[in-house]
């Protein structure tokens, strides 16, 4: 019998800035002469994925994203101030974002708005790096990972806006509004689906490449209200059912 062509994939997870270390994985790949066949991306994952499908060259994406870090746009925007809330830099980006909110004003905006930011923000961030197009268009087939608020469930777009998908695969939650597509409420897809192994199974990838840009649970030595307590279970239940899900 034919032997089966082989179907290259590669999974892209979510981890904040630290997904920008994609960039240099892809230029590894590229310089081995690896080249995927689907890519499929969740949240910052996402964005390095669509904006090299889509053709971009990587060492412009490298240069892309050294020059956003350094722009005005992105220093004075309310997104690096997430990041550097509290010590910022070894903190995982439930802890940040609690700190975050923790003063009066925004504390306040989180109890009548369904985010601290205005979409616009991630969009302008989305749009520095992804081009107006379907995802039905990108040169190696694409798709972003999302979560379903309503129905619990991992969704895979996989048809429509590449921006608005990417938008949606990003929308880390309390942070970022949720993104309306087809009637479900789309929220990041790290909630469920980190490292989005199993969509590539699903689209019969192998080999599959998957990166994984997050880290061990740290250690945490002050638990002082409830909100650090039931933050604090949240992070170890996400951090032990993502190793589950990569079994």
């Amino acid at each position: 019998s034919m032997r089966k062509p082989r179907k290259i994939g590669l999974a892209l997870g979510g981890g904040g800035a630290r997904g920008l270390a994609h960039i240099g994985v892809i230029k590894v790949l590229e310089r081995e002469k690896i080249r995927p066949d689907v890519i499929v991306g969740t949240s910052i994952g996402s964005i390095v994925g669509g904006a090299f499908a889509s053709g971009m060259k990587i060492n412009d994406l490298e240069k892309r994203a050294e020059s956003f870090l350094e722009s005005d746009l992105y220093q004075s925007s309310e997104l690096k101030a997430i990041g550097d809330a509290e010590s910022g830099a070894e903190q995982r980006l439930s802890k940040r974002i609690q700190a975050y909110f923790m003063t009066k004003f925004r504390l306040t905006q989180a109890l009548y708005r369904p985010s601290i930011l205005q979409i616009d923000e991630i969009q302008e961030f989305v749009n520095f790096f992804i081009p107006d197009i379907q995802i039905e268009e990108t040169i190696i087939p694409f798709r972003a990972v999302a979560t379903d608020l309503r129905s619990g469930e991992s969704v895979v777009l996989k048809k429509g806006s590449l921006r608005r998908s990417i938008l949606a695969s990003s929308a880390v939650p309390g942070a970022l509004p949720p993104v309306e597509i087809n009637g479900r409420q789309l929220s990041d897809g790290g909630i469920i689906c980190n490292v989005p192994v199993q969509h590539l199974f699903e689209e019969g990838a192998q080999p599959i490449i998957a990166i994984a840009v997050d880290r061990d649970i740290a250690l945490c030595s002050e638990l002082q209200t409830a909100v650090d307590i039931y933050v604090r279970a949240g992070e170890i239940q996400g951090f032990h059912l993502e190793k589950y899900s990569r079994l």
